[in-house]
């Protein structure tokens, strides 16, 4: 399609109806307009509540923006209130990298305000598993994720990064600085309590019986495919 609607940043604050009409227009010329996008149009012109639902939606945008906002200046009042170190990676203070040296491992740990979601992920991103010991990764994460009460570790299939990652909703809730420090400590403890193990999985450091655990596995997968 053309460019011409982001050209066009004077429809924004125009009255949802004109802004349709507009529109409406502009797809009638445009050859190369999605199919269907005209039908949809017209009919979004004839909803009576149209202006309501775009007001309201407004409202509401604004709302989780402002509630966002607050979330992350608490973060931010808690960390200094603690005297931690931290970075903010985007310009508005919603993503912020700290680190925590642990019995095992230095934890670098990633909170993130979402501000569609209602919510605050903490992300800690441990190390690259071996490709050819991703498939041990996986099958031990599986199992070590099931008593987990806060969050849970993850290995991704393109690059075998592991990572353990947590997300807890605001929603209608006020910012408390124990639960928030509780979080951090069940993820940084959690991480660093399974890390040295973890690691020798990532590296493919097995016992004789792991390995002869796992040709076994291997042989049975191998002539389950065969059938």
């Amino acid at each position: 399609m053309s460019n011409e609607f982001e050209k066009n940043d004077d429809l924004l604050s125009e009255p949802s109806a004109e802004r349709l009409k507009q529109l409406i227009e502009q797809v009638s010329g445009d050859k190369d307009a999605p199919e269907g996008l005209l039908e949809l149009l017209k009919r979004m012109s004839e909803d009576p509540d149209l202006d309501a639902l775009v007001r309201d939606n407004k409202e509401e945008a604004a709302r989780k923006e402002a509630v966002a906002n607050e979330y992350a200046d608490n973060i931010h009042a808690f960390f200094e209130g603690k005297g931690w170190h931290y970075t903010a990676l985007d310009s508005k203070g919603r993503v912020m990298l700290l680190g925590f040296k642990m019995r095992n491992s230095t934890v670098r740990l990633q909170i993130i305000v979402e501000e569609d979601a209602e919510c605050i992920r903490f992300n800690i991103q441990l190390f690259t598993c071996l490709e050819e010991y991703r498939l041990a990764m996986s099958e031990y994460i599986t199992g070590l994720n099931h008593p987990l009460r806060y969050g849970a570790f993850h290995i991704d299939k393109e690059d075998g990064e592991v990572t353990y990652r947590y997300s807890v909703s605001y929603k209608d809730l006020p910012f408390s600085a124990d639960s928030f420090e509780g979080y951090i400590d069940a993820c940084t403890v959690t991480t660093d309590r399974n890390y040295r193990e973890l690691s020798r999985i990532a590296n493919g450091k097995f016992s004789d019986e792991e390995k002869k655990d796992w040709f076994r596995k291997i042989k049975q997968f191998a002539i389950a495919l065969s059938q």
